[in-house]
């Protein structure tokens, strides 16, 4: 199944989406490396840390390189977890388990809750996830102050889910013999994400009773229990409780960091059965590919 225009309109996603990297507070990946490991531990050898919250990049997104040294990025990027897959549009899985394992891709090792601290919560959630949300909400965020404790957060499990290297090579062998990604894996030029850490649900509240509010709170009440937003953009659901208080909900994976392997060049495999030191360790079906580093486009 060609890939191209599907891999074109996600580029164009990501391009849009990255005017929010210079939102991002400089902490956020620290704040997020360290709330993952108190959950999942510390075996995150060579995985790359987001830049901001996506629900696509994750696992089974591909990389055609064209050359030895080549790093995996936006110019090489072919598809999207879910393109990648072949499950993009009306065929992409709408039950939350079928997401979180990738449509059936992906093992997945849940954890518990992140816990932040008060500081932690109002940081990500007024700094980094309220105004990712709002954008796909279509609303403005003027008004709305993370420092002033109006904005708080609540993170789900934290899960590690790892992509069933046996499933995604045998679903490439059926992409035509043109497909460049199958023509990539033969030749050697495949690069992966072979393994992410993603949070399965996230929920933002957002205290509208005090000054400056109204005007978001006027924005917000038409799109009440109504969704927005849809697989390429994440989905975000608007709640309102008896206070007056808006919770912004998202009840799928949420990818915030993950593991790019890219299929050794002919003649350079690892030996089956002597892992790669840098991968962490359960990742052994995929001993014999390599790490190659954070990619270019770092999300």
């Amino acid at each position: 199944m060609p890939l191209t225009a599907q891999c074109a309109k996600l580029l164009v996603l990501a391009l849009a989406s990255g005017a929010l990297l210079e939102a991002a507070p400089k902490d956020y990946a620290k704040i997020m490396q360290a709330a993952i490991r108190r959950s999942l531990g510390n075996d995150f050898r060579e995985y790359e840390w987001m830049s901001y919250p996506t629900n696509n990049f994750g696992v089974a997104t591909m990389y055609v390189l064209s050359k030895e040294k080549e790093k995996p990025g936006d110019g090489n990027q072919w598809c999207a977890t879910y393109t990648c897959l072949g499950l993009e549009g009306k065929r992409a899985p709408t039950d939350a388990a079928a997401r979180l394992t990738a449509g059936g891709f992906a093992d997945v090792g849940t954890g518990g809750p992140l816990v932040l601290s008060d500081d932690q919560s109002r940081t990500l959630a007024g700094e980094v996830f309220l105004p990712r949300l709002l954008n796909i909400l279509g609303v403005s965020i003027e008004g709305v102050s993370a420092s002033s404790g109006q904005v708080s957060i609540r993170l789900g499990n934290v899960s590690r889910r790892i992509l069933k290297k046996q499933a995604i090579l045998t679903y490439l062998e059926t992409l035509p013999a043109s497909s460049p990604v199958r023509k990539g894996l033969a030749e050697h030029r495949l690069a992966m994400v072979v393994a992410d850490a993603v949070i399965d649900s996230l929920e933002v509240d957002i205290e509208t009773r005090g000054n400056g509010t109204a005007d978001l709170a006027a924005r917000l009440a038409p799109l009440v229990n109504r969704i927005a937003g849809g697989p390429s953009t994440m989905q975000v659901q608007v709640k309102r409780d008896q206070s007056g208080k808006y919770r912004l909900v998202v009840g799928e994976p949420v990818v915030i960091a993950r593991l790019t392997l890219r299929r050794p060049l002919a003649g350079r495999e690892v030996t089956p059965g002597e892992r790669t030191p840098q991968l962490p360790s359960d990742l052994q079906e995929w001993n014999t590919w390599v790490p190659v580093g954070a990619t270019q486009n770092a999300r």
